[in-house]
């Protein structure tokens, strides 16, 4: 820069013009910290010529304080004394208290005093516009709906010392009218079961992984199920996977599974009235074993009436019994030429 290497020529020539002397300079450690001051701390230039005479002016010959860095030092000193602190934003009044009655219905004034000074103290303590926007929506959500709560959406409840508390607060389901009470401890409850369940299972798997056995797989057999069904089964239902995992224990695999889906598909895809029992409920119960085991006839199929497929088992019946009785009366006349 050459503005670096106009202060410190200046230095040199101001000092050699007052005090008849040569100093020592150290140029590239000055000129490092004449960079800073220009670049980082924002320092006019002339405002630095300016100080370096008057400190030239005032030092004695050989005085510690004539020197450059000394000089710069307290050049830098003095801007950070007389530095401005950054200015605070304007504090939004109107926005804070105009998005709370939008929100709620209601009709406060910004220029209220003791409004005024409860978003004051918050915005000194660092909190901003949209973290009053977030306490009116989390509040507004957990209290618009209760006859008892709404009369605390107001400033003085809002913008309490419980300001972080109502920033942090977590919205449920009753809060939203989407569930009872009841309803939603029941979940939760249903929830804590589920994370444990899937804990324990993760670990089973773990350890039937390390002892080098099957990891039972939810996914590949709901997805087999809802590719043949056309359904749309979750592999990570509690209830599937108790059903699946009941019948893993008992032994039987993924071939097993997929095998009951074809059985089933087969004989309950094209009967309206038995097709919506195609889900995990029914086939991984404990019929599991008869659907495995179960017989897909041509009926199942589409391929013969119900008539036809019986007339077909009754010409099969009398075509098989025909084949016995030729084969007992060709053994009858063998035996009849062995004798002769």
């Amino acid at each position: 820069m050459s503005e670096i290497k106009e202060i410190l020529d200046y230095y040199w020539m101001e000092t050699e013009r007052i005090h008849r002397c040569r100093p020592a300079v150290n140029f590239p450690r000055e000129g490092s910290l004449v960079k800073r001051l220009l670049l980082d701390h924002g320092a006019d230039v002339n405002t630095l010529k300016a100080h370096i005479a008057q400190s030239i002016r005032a030092a004695r010959k050989g005085e510690t304080r004539l020197a450059l860095m000394n000089v710069l030092i307290s050049f830098q000193s003095g801007m950070q004394q007389q530095s401005i602190p950054p200015a605070t934003p304007a504090i939004p009044f109107g926005k804070v208290i105009g998005y709370l009655n939008t929100k709620a219905g209601s009709s406060f004034k910004s220029t209220d005093p003791a409004t005024m000074r409860m978003i004051e103290a918050r915005w000194s303590e660092g909190y901003r516009l949209e973290d009053f926007q977030k306490v009116i929506d989390n509040m507004t959500a957990k209290w618009g709906k209760n006859a008892q709560m709404m009369d605390f959406l107001r400033p003085a409840t809002l913008f309490s010392d419980k300001f972080g508390n109502y920033l942090g607060a977590k919205i449920t389901p009753v809060d939203l009218g989407i569930m009872s009470r009841a309803g939603y401890e029941s979940s939760l409850v249903l929830d804590e079961w589920i994370v444990q369940k899937r804990q324990e299972l993760r670990a089973r798997n773990q350890q039937v992984e390390n002892e080098g056995t099957d990891i039972i797989p939810f996914t590949e057999i709901v997805t087999y199920l809802n590719q043949k069904a056309g359904s749309s089964y979750k592999p990570t239902d509690a209830a599937t996977m108790r059903m699946i995992e009941a019948r893993w224990m008992e032994g039987y695999r993924l071939e097993d599974f997929q095998k009951v889906v074809d059985n089933m598909t087969a004989k309950w895809g094209l009967d309206p009235k038995m097709m919506e029992f195609l889900r995990p409920a029914t086939l991984f119960s404990d019929k599991f074993g008869n659907y495995l085991g179960a017989v897909v006839t041509p009926v199942d199929r589409g391929l013969l009436s119900r008539d036809g497929y019986r007339s077909s088992l009754v010409i099969k019946s009398w075509a098989e019994r025909k084949r016995r009785e030729m084969e007992e009366e060709g053994g009858e006349e063998g035996e009849e030429e062995v004798y002769a």
